[in-house]
């Protein structure tokens, strides 16, 4: 055994010779954190493109049984009339932004396996409402999920096989995708300031009326509910149409890119 005659922490281990393993042992951390937290990235995105395929199989077995019809309700709500809240509507929509309360049905007929299934792996928390997934199908709820789903006026059929055009009159095709908000301090929608991003930017994921889920690279300008958007209603129904309409574009042939927009 060594013996220096310098004082030593461990029997055979000088200070220094200590301070040396203790920097090794730091610098392997500081390199293989960055990697695990990518990896758990990717594990939960592969995650919850499977929740989106859930949710498209829930989705084709509801249309079986009701002549091909997704589940909705009342198509005759009026988002900009006086008195009319997300609170009072949510249950009356086929899809809503960031919320799906409508859709218990497929929760409470067991057409998907669990609440889970409908939310993002990978959502921030906290949820924008104090509802919890378990609240989903009960009558009223209003639960916050990091999925934007496809509202029915943003269609003109409400069937699977073929939901009509979008605003623009291209095929409608996408059913839901990753939400992506940033919300200002104050907004018409009365919903506390936050960056809502799901996967830490890196994808967003989206289904489609086929049945496919598929991933692809995070682009603020093609998905994102920007603070620009927020101070009027019609300002955020738009760029939810022009969202829309970029990914029905995408699996008709184009591009995210050079798909037509909405003024």
């Amino acid at each position: 055994m060594r013996n220096s005659g310098k004082p030593t922490l461990f029997p055979g281990f000088t200070l220094i010779e200590l301070l040396v393993v203790i920097s090794i042992i730091a610098l392997l951390i500081g390199i293989l954190l960055p990697a695990l937290a990518k990896a758990r990235t990717s594990a939960l995105a592969t995650k919850c493109l499977s929740n989106q395929r859930q949710v498209g199989i829930g989705l084709f077995a509801y249309a079986a049984d009701h002549d091909g019809a997704i589940p909705r309700g009342s198509s005759a709500v009026n988002l900009g009339a006086p008195g009319v809240t997300l609170e009072n509507t949510a249950n009356n929509y086929l899809w809503f932004i960031s919320t799906y309360a409508s859709h218990g049905v497929l929760i409470t007929n067991d057409y998907v396996s669990s609440p889970e299934v409908l939310d993002c792996p990978d959502g921030p928390e906290p949820k924008m409402t104090p509802g919890t997934l378990e609240d989903i199908g009960t009558p009223g709820a209003v639960v916050a999920v990091a999925y934007t789903f496809r509202n029915l006026d943003e269609t003109t059929n409400d069937k699977i096989e073929d939901l009509g055009t979008n605003q623009l009159g291209g095929r409608a095709s996408m059913l839901m995708w990753d939400v992506a908000m940033d919300v200002p301090a104050t907004n018409v929608f009365g919903i506390p300031e936050q960056f809502n991003l799901n996967h830490r930017g890196t994808v967003t994921n989206s289904l489609y009326i086929d049945g496919h889920a598929e991933s692809i690279p995070y682009e603020e300008e093609h998905v994102l509910f920007r603070k620009s958007d927020y101070p009027t209603l019609q300002g955020m129904l738009t760029r939810t149409d022009n969202i829309l309409i970029r990914f029905d574009h995408a699996q008709d042939g184009g591009t995210l890119e050079n798909a037509p927009q909405l003024p």
